[in-house]
């Protein structure tokens, strides 16, 4: 297995023109279209064609020589970095502009999308891979000194200062094999029940799921299911955003791991947070 830098193009690399307004773009687009990308990268078993069915959706009703002079700039970024395959999309930015549209929100009452909202969307995109470079950029470089001088010298500052900070920088490509996940989850439980008996079997009994087989059953059904679901969308197949649709009996066990958001905005920072108190 070989580890791969990739470098992904920002704003200035592929527009010369001035930055359109972030906070002008349809935002539920933006969430909707990112969360379309992020599915198709995360399900893809062929990550180049991916990146290529990507563009050609999201750029379907872009002018013509806008179009052509954006894929030059491509070429360009591709002969100077001396990559050999260009990815535009990854996991990384596409969450940081979930994050930025959710942070931010605000309705835009639109029928539809105009070819020239769509190409904003993009260079949405490219304005939140700017922001993010700059901001990690940035912490990098604060953190090359020491910040007094018990604290040595430069020869380990990436593992104390930097790493927690760069490493989300890396995207992994994790693909899953449902064969070895049924297995890790069957060990995973069975050493629960060996030393955690009493919190399992309350798990057990607050998802009022008899077995733990039948928990497992139960994951593997919902991860099979991201694989089967498909839509057409400007003339290219590609991974749905995947929506379950469980039994109202089996719907706790999605909870269990969702992020209660009425929770987490109710959280004080400046106090200590009793976690008990979450526990139902």
């Amino acid at each position: 297995m070989s580890l791969q830098f990739k470098l992904i193009p920002n704003y200035p690399e592929i527009f010369q023109d001035e930055a359109p307004d972030l906070n002008e773009i349809p935002f539920l687009v933006i969430i909707e279209m990112a969360a379309i990308i992020s599915s198709e990268l995360y399900m893809t078993k062929n990550e180049n064609e991916s990146q290529r069915k990507i563009w050609n959706i999201l750029s379907f009703r872009f002018p013509s020589t806008e179009k052509e002079r954006i894929e030059y700039q491509f070429f360009k970024f591709k002969k100077k970095t001396n990559i050999e395959h260009l990815e535009i999309f990854t996991e990384y930015y596409l969450l940081e502009l979930i994050q930025y549209a959710l942070l931010n929100y605000k309705d835009h009452h639109i029928e539809d999308t105009r070819p020239i909202d769509e190409l904003n969307i993009f260079k949405s995109y490219l304005i939140i891979v700017e922001q993010t470079q700059s901001r990690d950029t940035l912490a990098y470089e604060k953190n090359r000194k020491p910040v007094s001088e018990k604290d040595g010298d430069l020869e380990d500052f990436f593992q104390k200062s930097t790493w927690a900070m760069l490493i989300k920088q890396m995207s992994v490509s994790y693909k899953i094999n449902v064969r070895y996940e049924f297995i890790k989850s069957l060990l995973f439980f069975q050493y629960l029940e060996k030393d955690f008996k009493d919190y399992l079997t309350k798990y057990l009994e607050y998802l009022n799921i008899a077995t733990t087989w039948e928990v497992v059953a139960i994951y593997l059904s919902l991860i099979n299911s991201g694989f089967d679901q498909k839509i057409t969308l400007n003339q290219e197949q590609i991974s749905s955003p995947v929506f379950f649709d469980l039994p109202e009996s089996h719907k706790k066990i999605l909870d269990s791991i969702a992020i209660d958001t009425d929770f987490t905005k109710s959280i004080d920072l400046n106090k200590n947070i009793d976690l008990n108190d979450k526990v139902t």
